[in-house]
């Protein structure tokens, strides 16, 4: 899928259908409101590079994306992502609730891989459990296509994992400002 199918749009779009286009996708696919981080990132992606009329136009020239384009780019998106999230949903030192948010990421990844191992595992010890006398044996063809699918959803974790170093690694050059610092538990003790 190209930068244009993903937003929905044609090669001929103005740049303001393809502003609208990354809205409304953007809203569709974002993970708060029900989507998914992926197909988010993959809009992200193509805005970066379709939003910028440099970038497009070697995107269309050469059907590759400018820039990065890699860990990198998701770990920006993924920073970029967890920011707007703090600042839309608290006061509180925005610094270390991205860092927060990263590190119950990366326990997520954790135990999806184990539970990614642990199907894969048991569907292929329930693999040799139904014979068939003759013909194709339906029951390895459909364990056989839900190990192939849980060997993709792994052959990715390796990915997530890099990107989600990434993003701390780029989270190490923020911090909080010593004035909202001082707000926030000048704030604090009012409330108290």
């Amino acid at each position: 899928m190209n930068h244009y199918d993903t937003l929905g749009v044609g090669r001929d779009a103005t740049a303001d259908e393809i502003k609208q286009a990354f809205r409304r996708r953007s809203s569709e696919c974002h993970p708060d409101k029900g989507g998914d981080a992926e197909q988010q990132a993959a809009v992200n992606r193509a805005w970066e590079t379709l939003g910028d009329p440099e970038r497009r136009a070697e995107y269309d020239a050469t059907g590759a994306s400018a820039g990065p384009g890699s860990v990198q780019a998701e770990a920006r998106d993924a920073l970029l992502h967890l920011f707007r999230a703090s600042i839309e949903n608290s006061d509180g030192d925005h610094v270390e609730e991205v860092r927060s948010m990263l590190a119950q990421h990366a326990a997520g990844l954790v135990r999806g891989q184990s539970e990614c191992e642990r199907k894969r595992a048991r569907l292929l010890r329930r693999r040799g459990k139904v014979r068939v006398r003759a013909g194709e044996n339906l029951v390895h063809a459909l364990i056989d296509e839900q190990v192939r699918a849980l060997d993709q959803q792994l052959a990715k974790m390796p990915r997530g994992f890099e990107v989600n170093r990434m993003a701390l690694e780029m989270l190490g050059s923020y911090e909080m400002a010593e004035e909202s610092l001082a707000g926030l538990i000048s704030g604090w003790k009012a409330g108290t």
